[in-house]
């Protein structure tokens, strides 16, 4: 089992992460958006990318709620993602009733001389077939350089919908592969067991 990332995925992972920004007039509740019923092979588990993985299979060991809205508050008001528990993680989950969340982040360099990017999306989503389209409601982007921090921000990007198709496969050692093609013609790869 492992990560199968393109730098074409990452590329646009990065141009995500720091997309323009619409502002919306209320971010904690949002407007009403579509859902439907998740199917039972995707819902009530969190899916994770094989990097969070390689640390420890303890899926109670990491979360994807990194931001809260209400307060505008980073990872439970940690100084350092790193110090937040349970620790941040890549990856998607979806309730049986329709709600999403996905925490996606990349760090760079070592020591004093880290910078990470986060973003954050929970919402709503509607499924037909394999097809799933997301509905944000929160889409909060954080950048933070120890080098430079003039590059630092935090802000809400765009909230327009997302569509992805999937699939799900069992692999030889009991893991379950969630392969998601995005709409970009980008892939992620998340594992459950």
């Amino acid at each position: 089992m492992y990560l199968r990332i393109s730098s074409l995925a990452l590329l646009g992972i990065i141009f995500w992460t720091t997309s323009s920004c619409k502002k919306s007039s209320s971010e904690s509740s949002g407007p009403n958006t579509p859902s439907t019923e998740i199917t039972t092979d995707l819902a009530n588990r969190m899916w994770l990318s094989r990097s969070a993985l390689d640390i420890t299979t303890d899926f109670s060991y990491y979360t994807l709620t990194v931001y809260n809205p209400a307060t505008k508050v980073w990872f439970n008001n940690e100084k350092d993602p790193w110090d937040m528990r349970p620790r941040p993680a890549n990856g998607i989950q979806f309730s049986q009733d329709g709600k999403f969340e996905i925490c996606k982040f990349a760090d760079y360099g070592t020591g004093g001389l880290r910078s990470y990017s986060f973003f954050y999306m929970k919402g709503t989503a509607e499924q037909s077939g394999n097809t799933i389209k997301l509905h944000p409601v929160v889409h909060q982007g954080n950048y933070y350089s120890t080098s430079d921090p003039s590059l630092n921000y935090d802000k809400p990007l765009a909230k327009d919908a997302v569509t992805f198709t999937y699939s799900i496969t069992a692999l030889n050692d009991g893991w379950q592969e969630l392969h998601i093609h995005w709409s970009d013609n980008t892939d992620s790869y998340f594992y459950n067991r």
